[in-house]
């Protein structure tokens, strides 16, 4: 959930929240951002490649990796968080990704996860972001 942006977006929108990060310090500022707008939502430590139970609905902005620990981190995480999310989605995901590479990395983790829409989001010259919707 990192700072909780997406979070604290579905939660002003009304829907059920929960969300998870393997960094507690993230979970502590991510619950400090969900008090400001007075959202509450189940927040938790945990791996996002041990997903377990049905979830109907995700949306996750998975990390960049830029520096050079997490770009070797996320060539096991994200195929691995792609194949545990195959296994528990229920209806629909949304992942971003930074364009490029990490294209190729979430496929890899595909078994039954079929993509629906796929956008380029321009950030700055040495950033585009990937969204793409899977069911």
């Amino acid at each position: 959930c990192g700072t909780g942006g997406i979070l604290i977006e579905a939660g002003l929108m009304g829907l059920k929240i929960e969300g998870s990060d393997i960094d507690a310090e993230m979970i502590g500022k991510c619950r400090k951002n969900l008090k400001f707008f007075k959202l509450s939502a189940r927040i938790s430590v945990a791996d996002a490649s041990k997903i377990s139970g049905r979830k109907d609905y995700v949306v996750c902005d998975l990390p960049y990796g830029v520096s050079s620990y997490l770009s070797e981190k996320k060539k096991f995480l994200y195929p691995k968080f792609t194949r545990a999310l195959s296994s528990h989605l229920g209806e629909r995901a949304v992942l971003c990704i930074k364009k490029g590479e990490d294209e190729q990395l979430i496929k890899k983790g595909f078994k039954e996860l079929k993509i629906i829409k796929s956008f380029s989001y321009y950030i700055h010259k040495s950033m585009t972001k990937k969204i793409i919707v899977i069911e």
